[in-house]
């Protein structure tokens, strides 16, 4: 019997994540791997590729540059507009943010004039409870990425705004949590 490639499931590739295992796969495959993830239908995948992109391109001894147009398409995937179950608690409901945050700082670093590509995908999905976004991590570059550009950020939060479902957004603006307390 032979698998087709579009039946592995995704959890297959996590096991390559770790323990130096993509030190030696080329740029061409490991981008291979990426699209074939982005493909998929498994709500899984997206988390799973971002995953091994976050340790392909941003450790220390990453040995590649993030390509612009492929680290965006996975950044503003619209599979992180809903964390799948075994994503929503336990060290994935923390680490997944925190990869995406890694990577999304990388770009913003390599490629500053794209970064509102970025903020308008996080205020998108800025009031959702169950997605990527509901987390310090993304947040915080959205505060960056605000910072260095505020003209240009605040236009894209005025809709949201106006909008009657922006209430964790006012919140986050006036630096407060879901409680009311006051955030770092």
């Amino acid at each position: 019997n032979t698998i087709r490639a579009d039946e592995l499931p995704a959890r297959l590739f996590l096991q390559f994540m770790y323990g130096g295992m993509l030190n030696d796969l080329s740029e061409e495959l490991f981008t291979e791997w990426i699209e074939f993830l982005l493909k998929k239908t498994d709500p899984t995948a997206v988390y799973v590729a971002l995953g091994l992109y976050s340790m392909f391109y941003t450790r220390n001894e990453a040995k590649h540059i993030p390509p612009a147009d492929l680290t965006v398409k996975l950044l503003t995937h619209e599979g992180f507009a809903k964390l799948p179950k075994e994503f929503q608690q336990g060290n994935n409901r923390t680490m997944y943010p925190f990869y995406w945050k890694l990577v999304a700082d990388a770009f913003v670093t390599l490629y500053p004039n794209r970064s509102l590509e970025l903020s308008a995908f996080i205020l998108k999905y800025f009031n959702g409870y169950d997605t990527l976004f509901d987390h310090a991590y993304p947040r915080s570059m959205l505060r960056s990425i605000l910072i260095n550009h505020p003209v240009e950020v605040w236009k894209q939060i005025v809709p949201y705004l106006e909008a009657s479902y922006s209430w964790a957004l006012t919140h986050w603006l006036r630096g407060e949590d879901f409680f009311g307390s006051p955030r770092d």
